[in-house]
């Protein structure tokens, strides 16, 4: 199947999107769904994307718990 370029950039901010979101729920990475390596490296960086800003949230969460009970 050939995409379009717009179908391709789109199917690319897609796999993004949900390695993001995947990330961001703590998903493991191994559960990447693309088997295409263009998709698959989108998906990849969207999780890591999306892990950092788990562990970015939870430090300041943890930070502002402390904030308060002090």
């Amino acid at each position: 199947m050939t995409l379009n370029d717009e179908q391709s950039l789109d199917a690319l901010n897609k796999a993004y999107q949900q390695g993001y979101m995947n990330g961001l729920a703590g998903i493991e990475e191994l559960r990447n769904p693309h088997t295409d390596d263009i998709l698959a490296a989108a998906w990849e960086s969207g999780h890591e994307d999306g892990y950092e800003k788990r562990k970015e949230l939870k430090t300041r969460d943890t930070s502002s718990s402390l904030t308060k009970a002090g």
